[in-house]
């Protein structure tokens, strides 16, 4: 006790050593920024970064004069054939001050195809049409716009690209199946295209449908949801075992419902499904999600059509002629559309199928693919 109070009377005659306070101070770990101000730092960003899109006069000129499957090609390739004096297809601007529209659409490859296209050549032109009907600047078009100058793969630029294309589309063009001939396409399914349909639910944005629309199993799915049967022709492989047991219980119910009713009623509990069927269970709430998707992604098409729904009506000012996306044909500041509310479509479930994540690589686009 009397050391302390030695101590004690030492202190409070010695006066505070000065330097001592200040390397205090230093080593502090400095208190980080409010989230307002964090989260106005980052729209600044965003808004102060550029983004690659593909111009739609250039697009639709290049189609035109070397047909589509040479323009996907080289689109895809991302090197432009020497000698040539036309304006390149993508140019990099602000994309708060663009006029343009996201694509999406689920990746689809052709195996043991070396060009690693992600759609047809049909598809291409239907979104070039589809684009400068609607009287966009550009096109932001995931695997040619971003992978396409990544020699390697930065994780903060790509969420920093997302974040701007996400945050400053105009509207989306939906393109339903990447390619003809595939007979089922499993968009709704994808994680990134479930996040793509929740931004147009939430922005409200417009939708606009290119391609060939959607496929048989696409509109079973969209009608009768989890209770979609297997239809021949109409298999969805990420829901095909719901899909068998749904037909089952339905042939059952015709030859004797009273056994099979209440059967049904317990198996369509979610509770009682994931105890005894994970993997029915997981198919279910897949299922859901899908159908949620399909819905928002038709409604936004459907109002965007008779009139209900508008891109952006702020005037966007001229950018300089080494940026400009209308090669100096069409100003930004001559763009206008009228202001988005926001939707009220039903907001599809954040639950999707990351089925094909091992499949994709760094080099066609990083983690994006894994989800398309």
């Amino acid at each position: 006790s009397r050391l302390q109070m030695n101590r004690r009377s030492r202190s409070q005659r010695e006066p505070a050593n000065p330097l001592h306070t200040v390397r205090v101070a230093a080593d502090a770990p400095a208190a980080p920024p409010p989230k307002r101000l964090r989260l106005s730092l980052a729209r600044r960003a965003i808004a102060s970064s550029r983004v690659r899109i593909i111009v739609v006069s250039r697009l639709k000129r290049a189609i035109a004069l070397r047909g589509a499957e040479a323009v996907l090609a080289e689109l895809f390739r991302g090197a432009r054939p020497p000698g040539r004096r036309e304006p390149p297809l993508i140019e990099s601007a602000p994309p708060a001050r663009a006029y343009f529209a996201l694509v999406s659409y689920r990746q689809e490859r052709l195996e043991g195809d070396d060009s690693g296209t992600t759609m047809d050549a049909a598809a291409l032109a239907s979104i070039a049409d589809v684009a400068h009907a609607a009287g966009l600047e550009g096109i932001w078009l995931d695997a040619c716009c971003f992978a396409a100058v990544q020699n390697k793969y930065d994780h903060d630029s790509f969420v920093a690209t997302l974040a701007a294309v996400t945050q400053h589309a105009s509207e989306v063009i939906w393109l339903p199946r990447a390619r003809t001939a595939s007979k089922a396409s499993s968009y709704q399914f994808r994680l990134w295209c479930t996040f793509e349909a929740a931004t147009v639910a939430e922005r409200g944005l417009p939708v606009r449908v290119a391609g060939v629309g959607l496929s048989q199993s696409q509109l079973l799915l969209h009608r009768f949801g989890t209770w979609t049967p297997l239809w021949p022709g109409c298999e969805m492989g990420e829901v095909r075992k719901l899909q068998t047991c749904h037909s089952i219980l339905l042939v059952l119910f015709f030859l004797s419902p009273l056994v099979v009713a209440p059967l049904v009623w317990v198996l369509r509990a979610p509770a009682a499904l994931s105890q005894w069927a994970p993997k029915l269970s997981h198919e279910y709430w897949l299922c859901e999600s899908g159908q949620s998707v399909l819905r928002v992604m038709l409604l936004a098409a459907e109002e965007t059509a008779h009139g209900r729904r508008h891109g952006r009506t702020s005037a966007r000012s001229t950018l300089t002629a080494g940026t400009s996306l209308g090669g100096g044909q069409t100003s930004l500041s001559e763009l206008r559309c009228r202001d988005s509310s926001l939707g009220t479509a039903h907001r599809p479930s954040l639950v999707a199928e990351e089925h094909g994540a091992e499949e994709a690589g760094v080099a066609g686009g990083g983690p994006r693919e894994n989800f398309r």
